[in-house]
Parts: C-alpha cells; sequence; structure tokens
C-alpha cells in the first residue's frame, strides 16, 4: 500500500469515528422563563410555530392565575373579562390568535379564542359540556382548536373545533374508557393528548397511541410541530419527566427540576417549552433549544476530514515534484 493510500484509508477511518461518535439524542440547553407578576408561579405552555410567541400564565400574589403573551422578551398579561376565578393562555399561532380557558365566578371553565393580545375574546363551550365545562389548549395556522370538555358525570373528552363559529367534534381515541384530553393540533391536522385505558393514561398521535419508553404511571402528548416532532410528559415511578421526539425519543428534564418537567409545546424550528417544579415545590416556565447538530451536519464534519487529508496529501505531492 502507498503512503498516500494509507493516509486516506485514515482518514476515512477517522470520519467513520466521527459518524460513530456522533451523538444518536438530542441535547438542550434551558432558558428559565418567569413572568415578573408570578411570585408563585410560571408556567409556558404553547409556542407559535414561527416561534416569535409564547404563551402560557402565572400566579399572582394573591395565588390566581393570570394568562400571559411573552414576545421579544416583553411579557403581557391576559385576562379574560369573564374570568373571575383565573384566565390560562395554552396555545398560540402563527397569526397570533391564542386559545385558552377562564374560571367563572361558579368555579366552572369555559374555553376562549383571543383574536391577537388586546383583541376580541369569544367564548367557546362545547355543547355537549356539563357544569364543569370546556377548555381549549391548542390551535393551529389554519383556525383548528382542539381541547377537552367535561360532560354531565365529569367524564373528560376530547374536542376538535373547525374554528371559532365552527363545528364541535368528539374525537376520543378507540379505546378510551375513562375519558380523553387533546391538547395541541399541527397545521396537517394531526391531533395529540392523552386517554384513560384502565387505571393508566396513554399518549395519542392521530390514530396512533404512544407510550414514553420507561413510563409506568402514564404518558401525555402535549404538542407537537410542522414536521411531526412531539413533545410531552411521562411518569416514572415518583418523577414526571418531559420528553421530545426529535431524532428519537429524548428525555427532557429541565435545569433546577425536581420532581416534575412538562414539555407543553414545540415550534417548527424544533424549540420546546414547557415548566418545572423547583425544591421549594414553585413552578417556572421554560425554553429549550436543541444545540446537537443535524445528522447531516455530522456527515459533512466527516465529510471534510476526508477532503482535509486528501488536500494535504496533493499540496506534500505537488512540494516533491
Amino acid at each position: 500500500m502507498t503512503k498516500s493510500r494509507r493516509h486516506l484509508g485514515l482518514a476515512t477511518a477517522l470520519a467513520l469515528i466521527v459518524l460513530a461518535q456522533a451523538p444518536a439524542s438530542a441535547a438542550f440547553v434551558f432558558t428559565t422563563l418567569n413572568d415578573p407578576l408570578g411570585v408563585n408561579g410560571t408556567f409556558a405552555d404553547g409556542i407559535s410555530p414561527n416561534g416569535q410567541q409564547i404563551v402560557g400564565f402565572f400566579n399572582d400574589a394573591a395565588n390566581k392565575l393570570h394568562g400571559f403573551s411573552l414576545v421579544g422578551g416583553v411579557y403581557t398579561t391576559i385576562d379574560n373579562p369573564l374570568g373571575i376565578n383565573g384566565t390560562v393562555a395554552q396555545g398560540v399561532n402563527n397569526a397570533g390568535q391564542i386559545v385558552g380557558y377562564y374560571v367563572d365566578a361558579a368555579n366552572a371553565s369555559h374555553g376562549f379564542s383571543l383574536t391577537t393580545v388586546g383583541g376580541v375574546f369569544t367564548t367557546l363551550n362545547d355543547p355537549l359540556a356539563g357544569p364543569n365545562g370546556t377548555q381549549a389548549n391548542g390551535i393551529n395556522n389554519a383556525g383548528q382548536i382542539v381541547g377537552t370538555y367535561a360532560d354531565a358525570g365529569a367524564t373528560p373528552h376530547a374536542f376538535s373545533l373547525t374554528s371559532v363559529g365552527g363545528t364541535f367534534t368528539t374525537i376520543d381515541p378507540a379505546g378510551t374508557t375513562g375519558g380523553a384530553i387533546a391538547y395541541g393540533v399541527n397545521t396537517a391536522g394531526t391531533v395529540v393528548g392523552s386517554f384513560l385505558n384502565g387505571t393508566c393514561s396513554h399518549g395519542f398521535v392521530g390514530a396512533a397511541t404512544f407510550d414514553a419508553p420507561g413510563a409506568t404511571n402514564g404518558t401525555q402528548v402535549f404538542g407537537i410541530n410542522t414536521p411531526g416532532q412531539t413533545v410531552g410528559s411521562y411518569q416514572a415511578g415518583s418523577v414526571i419527566h418531559g420528553f421530545a421526539n426529535i431524532g428519537g425519543f429524548n428525555v427532557l428534564d429541565a435545569t433546577g427540576a425536581v420532581g416534575a418537567t412538562y414539555a407543553n409545546g414545540i415550534s417548527d424550528s424544533g424549540v420546546v417549552v414547557g415548566g418545572f417544579s423547583d425544591a421549594n415545590g414553585i413552578f417556572h416556565g421554560f425554553s429549550a433549544v436543541n444545540v446537537v447538530p443535524e445528522p447531516t451536519s455530522v456527515f459533512m464534519v466527516a465529510q471534510a476530514a476526508v477532503f482535509s487529508v486528501g488536500a494535504v496529501l496533493y499540496r506534500r505531492r505537488r512540494r516533491a515534484a
């Protein structure tokens, strides 16, 4: 074997090592999100597909819940005027349309749609809901809204609403025996959520059931983006872990989390938002960015190693000539 071929063989081997050592799962950098008014906790529930707007809720000094919108580092409080006992913002689309629920004077929940921050509220009540009410949890760019309502017997059911003023449809997954909740919907109309079958909750993505690896006490799928990546939480023993299905299954435990992490929403670029409990039992919101390069990028690094060694050998041959 010539020296040139030996060096090229070494370069190829190095490239294969780079590929072999490339992480198979994502890694995330966390940023804590605390609304300045949330002295008793903050929780991030949703993020727009374009990643420009985050919504959620905070708990004030009087232990009342208020919705918030976060854009460009600025928090704006969202209070439904009918929400005597609290307002929670759950989902947002690229147009800035926000959905969630409010709690009235009788402690009944009602879903709402808000055209944009500072805009017009519309109450959303599923016609099959009993006295415990309706919650709107997610919205896509087409205006399709998903959520849950409790029937007269207090059993929760998942619903899909074509748009504000449109038609409610119950969408409990097959095999549901104890209730279902729809949490999110993407541009393609794929709905995610959870349902009870026996004594344990299972996640669902469209018509498919999803149980997180390692889950012992249930799985919930909270969000889905346009590429079909999903996020949620599962319980293993006494601990609740977040997860993100990005290039495979990834456990997503927030920095500083003690006992619970909830991954609630995901943008089209893979930014995850949610909430975690600290050592004092106070919740904080978070955003998490995937910092591991995509497989294509890793391959390009490996390919560059081959080309780099090849270029060195070429220059040496030129000098020797």
